[in-house]
């Protein structure tokens, strides 16, 4: 291994998520009952000119889904597809996957497993999703120039 070798972090960004999440919250910048489309699409529609209910083909339970509800994997929202992303990662091991691109891996039947706050399921999208709003916290033009 080199000091240059790309390393997948999985799980351990969900830390750093939440802790710039709490420190938005903290400054009264964002709260944790916001919803995430008031924090998210206007990224959204900066980066593609979409919002989070187009993303979600029109499933209305998007638009309740809040800040804490991620934040608790609390939101009703699946996971990923991990075929689809294996399958991406070994296409183009060198490619930065973002926030949009696990969305785009959802299950599109599997968006929902329930209502928002009405079930609790470990989400990475939910996670994914969070970026979203930390990119427009930081008046990032696109999501590239989020890090």
């Amino acid at each position: 291994m080199k000091t240059d070798d790309m390393v997948p972090l999985g799980s351990m960004t969900k830390a750093y998520t939440t802790m710039a999440i709490m420190r938005l919250v903290e400054a009264g910048k964002m709260g944790l009952n916001d919803t995430i489309v008031e924090h998210a699409d206007e990224i959204l529609m900066r980066v593609n000119g979409t919002t989070m209910l187009d993303l979600f083909k029109g499933d209305k339970r998007i638009l309740e889904v809040t800040i804490y509800q991620l934040l608790h994997m609390r939101s009703g929202l699946g996971d990923y597809d991990d075929a689809g992303l294996m399958a991406m990662v070994l296409a183009d091991p060198s490619k930065d996957i973002s926030a949009l691109d696990y969305i785009h891996l959802f299950e599109k039947d599997k968006f929902f497993l329930c209502n928002p706050g009405e079930c609790e399921r470990y989400s990475s999208n939910g996670f994914a999703i969070l970026g979203l709003a930390l990119a427009q916290s930081s008046g990032a033009a696109t999501l590239n120039d989020y890090d």
